[in-house]
């Protein structure tokens, strides 16, 4: 889903996320699923974020 191109600058492959989104909201059988599962992607997402953050951070 996320590669470097010949020039080095990062490619996503936001239609391959969305298949892959696609799939996991597919398996929720109400509305109420369907928010919990997106309440706890972002919350993963942020917080993976603040760590990744950090780290490069800390290598500079």
């Amino acid at each position: 889903m996320l590669k470097r191109n010949e020039k080095g600058n990062l490619s996503f492959d936001s239609f391959g996320f969305e298949l892959f989104v696609d799939d996991l909201f597919d398996k929720c059988k109400n509305v109420q699923e369907l928010e919990r599962l997106e309440e706890r992607m972002v919350e993963i997402i942020e917080y993976r974020e603040e760590v990744f953050e950090e780290e490069l951070e800390a290598e500079e």
